[in-house]
């Protein structure tokens, strides 16, 4: 994967994620997310959830994460793509994506012991999306409205 195009995955923290039914539609939902070293993008989700039920249903996606400087409003930078969605159900898997989730959000520890992560992930489903396709829009690199498409 690109190293910048990671290095950008890996400084955000929330992703929206479009997900469709098998009637064809669509909900759209954030989450905390977090980058494995594949730039596979992890998060946890409730499996009653409209957008996991979606997920079980067809686990094409689309998503987005974006970044804007609030003090130059033409430096922009943005991620769209489509991929594959599909829960982790490997306990060893899941493990290994929780501890680098922690590295995403180190100020979860102060107020979730590992004891309250296995609840919750008990709770949860964890699911990874493989992109399959993605358009880094990135002005500083680009230009304005430059993009570049990395496809998989």
């Amino acid at each position: 994967m690109d190293k910048t195009l990671l290095e950008f995955l890996r400084g955000q923290k929330v992703i929206s994620v479009a997900t469709t039914n098998s009637d064809g539609t669509s909900w759209i939902f954030n989450a905390f997310y977090s980058v494995t070293k594949k730039g596979e993008l992890f998060f946890i989700s409730d499996p009653k959830a409209r957008h996991s039920n979606n997920i079980a249903d067809n686990p094409k996606v689309s998503f987005s994460v974006y970044w804007i400087d609030e003090k130059d409003m033409w430096n922009r930078k943005a991620i769209q793509g489509e991929g594959e969605c599909h829960i982790v159900s490997n306990p060893i898997a899941i493990g290994a994506l929780v501890v680098n989730h922690f590295k995403f959000f180190p100020t979860w520890k102060k107020w979730m012991t590992k004891k309250d992560m296995v609840q919750k992930l008990l709770e949860t489903r964890s699911y990874l999306i493989t992109p399959t396709f993605m358009k880094f829009w990135n002005d500083e690199l680009y230009g304005e409205d430059g993009t570049k498409e990395f496809k998989d």
